[in-house]
């Protein structure tokens, strides 16, 4: 009965003066209301204690399997870390993927390995590789 006319009503309301009621919705009063009227309370507070009893153990399972999973994370990246074994007398330790670059004048700085990207070479263009199709000869 959400569908409405030009009037703004309801066509049950139009056509008997009197706003619908669907028998679900007395049935379900009628059922919220005996089960207020059938209450006993020492039965729903053992149910609630349960219920609080079963949320506990369910956060602490939650919690023992997220400590589980953080030391299996820590196991598999400390299995993959690879970090030189052989160090020797003035060597640098440069950690978090830092490297040494030095620019056309010899000047070093340091940069993170992620950010840098590969050198490409500019090719001179200025070399007369032009092929003309009057030249048909020379094409083979």
């Amino acid at each position: 009965t959400a569908f409405k006319t030009l009037l703004g009503t309801t066509s049950f309301r139009t056509i008997y003066g009197k706003a619908c009621h669907l028998p679900v919705e007395l049935e379900h009063n009628a059922y919220r209301a005996i089960k207020n009227c059938n209450l006993d309370l020492m039965k729903v507070g053992a149910n609630r204690f349960l219920y609080i009893n079963e949320l506990d153990e369910m956060r602490l399972d939650a919690y023992e399997s997220s400590i589980s999973c953080k030391e299996r994370t820590k196991r598999w990246h400390d299995k993959r870390i690879k970090a030189p074994t052989n160090y020797e007398k003035g060597d640098k330790d440069m950690k978090n993927g830092v490297i040494e670059l030095y620019d056309e004048d010899g000047n070093e700085y340091i940069a993170n390995k992620q950010r840098v990207k590969p050198y490409q070479k500019i090719l001179d263009t200025n070399r007369d590789d032009d092929i003309t199709l009057d030249n048909e000869e020379e094409v083979t």
